[in-house]
């Protein structure tokens, strides 16, 4: 036993569990994980350790034809897809170059002996804004687990799970985030297993110790240790993390949960100022719709009363415009845009707007846009003043 892996003791585990899997809470819990990952039709998916779980039907499900889903575990008999070490997933062929907008991992992150740099090896795989889903243990799930992993640390002893650094919600998140990841929600999932919440009286836990004891003495000791008035309490809890991989080209990059509209270019004086071009192209979409991944050099401006600005105050580029009169839609500059992360067709421009303050030095495409010398707005927008330099 000694010179078994945590890997391979975590495989014997798994591969005694398969036969009965879909008839314990595992089931029930993998539908709930797959309830709190946004999957969208068209979307790429890796799922680790995806071997007697059903999320990786789930996910298909959701991605849908024009998606794709692929999973890996270690072994084979649990699987079809591919064998693997999700520790090594350069070895895996079908990989090499391949990212995804999202990883799942559920139920397995305290199976990896050093789950944090996991998580970072994994960072290559995932896209630019792409997002992982993990879980990992409540520190009172489960309480004669702890205690066996601590025993047999003692004891020099492999373990099919690495579960101690897993304290809170709280140290969970420094994990996500020391990887590298903007961590978005990291929550306590109740009920887990569905006993919610259940307590042993310390001195009547025998069962217990004659179950999982290595040393029945070092396993009474740590017991003791967790008890509280005599008494160890287990709590029917997980917690969830959904992290996302930033944006290369800078930290205020954001997220649109909605169908833009195709492209306007904007020729008006300010548009033309602020990006130092010759034109500035938006797309539109319900200011609802749209969240900051992070906004820590976001600044805003404001070039007149009609409409307030967002730009990098890092890098300079233009990010945002909303008009005043009309709060509900926020503009988007194209050159803000991850073209990749764009889950419609390419889209297209449709019209040219304030080409009555077009530089004169600009000769515009035959694109077949339409052209406007105004704007179907242009009575509440105060012109921007042009006279000085």
């Amino acid at each position: 036993m000694a010179t078994e892996s945590q890997g391979d003791v975590a495989i014997g585990l798994y591969n005694s569990l398969a036969s009965s899997y879909d008839d314990s809470w595992h089931s029930s819990f993998t539908k709930r994980f797959a309830s709190y990952v946004s999957l969208s039709p068209g979307q790429q998916v890796l799922e680790l350790v995806c071997g007697i779980d059903p999320l990786i039907f789930l996910e298909a499900d959701a991605v849908g034809s024009d998606g794709l889903v692929i999973g890996v575990d270690r072994k084979y008999t649990h699987v079809e897809f591919y064998e693997g070490d999700i520790l090594k997933l350069e070895n895996i062929r079908t990989l090499k170059g391949k990212t995804f907008d999202v990883i799942t991992l559920a139920s397995a992150l305290v199976l990896l002996p050093d789950p944090k740099a996991a998580v970072k090896c994994w960072m290559k795989y995932l896209k630019p804004g792409g997002i992982i889903a993990v879980d990992a243990t409540h520190p009172n799930n489960l309480a004669s687990g702890m205690v066996l992993e601590k025993t047999r640390k003692r004891l020099g002893f492999p373990i099919p799970y690495n579960r101690e650094w897993s304290k809170s919600e709280h140290t969970f998140r420094n994990a996500l985030e020391a990887a590298g990841l903007e961590a978005q929600q990291v929550f306590t999932v109740e009920d887990q297993a569905r006993y919610k919440k259940r307590s042993y009286d310390a001195p009547q836990t025998n069962e217990l110790f004659e179950k999982n004891a290595i040393a029945k003495l070092i396993f009474r000791e740590e017991w003791e240790k967790l008890a509280v008035d005599g008494k160890v309490e287990e709590v029917d809890a997980v917690f969830l993390g959904i992290a996302r991989k930033p944006l290369e080209r800078n930290k205020n990059m954001l997220f649109a949960g909605a169908t833009p509209t195709d492209i306007t270019i904007c020729h008006c004086a300010a548009c033309r100022r602020l990006s130092g071009s010759a034109f500035l192209p938006f797309i539109d979409v319900p200011t609802a719709s749209v969240s900051f991944i992070a906004s820590s050099t976001l600044q805003k401006l404001k070039l007149s009363d009609a409409a307030d600005r967002t730009f990098c105050f890092r890098c300079g580029a233009p990010i945002t415009m909303v008009y005043l009169f009309e709060p509900e839609n926020t503009g988007l500059t194209m050159g803000s845009i991850e073209e990749q992360s764009l889950k419609c067709d390419m889209l297209k421009v449709r019209r040219h707007i304030f080409l009555k303050e077009n530089a004169p030095w600009v000769l515009l495409p035959d694109d077949g846009a339409d052209r406007l010398e105004t704007a179907p707005f242009a009575d509440k927008v105060v012109p921007y003043p042009t006279s000085s330099a």
